[in-house]
């Protein structure tokens, strides 16, 4: 069960310290690292409290997004404001579409976006990456794709990764 008083002196209490006032000062975008899950969730959620700024938070990996979004969920004061982008079935190489229930909670996420009900948005890494037009496309000087080029199959990754 959830206790928000607990909670929100928790919050309170980050708010206070003189890092924290540094960090809900920058102008630039901020890396959270070396902290724990929670600490992370608790940190952000803060911030986007003391900032009330929507807060996008690029994940590097797909097995993390889950526990985190649980943590943020319990930090942030409005559970219901945190949505999760989620991470791509196949490569962006596969010529293949991505299954309805991808495309199910991109439009979920996406909605809350336009609706301005999403306070905190999480994305992995691996869907800000589409595919990219093959290199001939590039080839000579000053030369960029025409726009009827755009919705070719892209190029082959150099090496699969470990997420494929």
């Amino acid at each position: 069960m959830r206790n928000d008083n607990l909670i929100a002196t928790l919050r309170s209490e980050l708010a206070k310290t003189k890092s924290f006032k540094k960090i809900a000062t920058a102008e630039r975008r901020l890396e959270v690292t070396g902290a724990s899950v929670e600490a992370r969730a608790l940190l952000i959620a803060t911030l986007q409290e003391a900032t009330r700024k929507r807060i996008a938070v690029v994940i590097p990996g797909e097995s993390a997004t889950t526990d985190f979004e649980t943590a943020l969920r319990l930090f942030h004061r409005d559970p219901h404001c945190v949505s999760v982008y989620p991470s791509p079935s196949l490569s962006p190489y596969q010529d293949i579409g991505p299954s309805l229930g991808v495309v199910r909670e991109e439009i979920h996420a996406l909605g809350m976006l336009i609706d301005r009900s999403a306070e905190v948005l999480l994305v992995p890494a691996r869907a800000l990456f589409p595919g990219l037009p093959r290199p001939e496309r590039f080839q000579g000087p000053g030369r960029a794709p025409p726009k009827s080029e755009a919705d070719e199959r892209p190029a082959e990754p150099a090496h699969a990764g470990a997420n494929g």
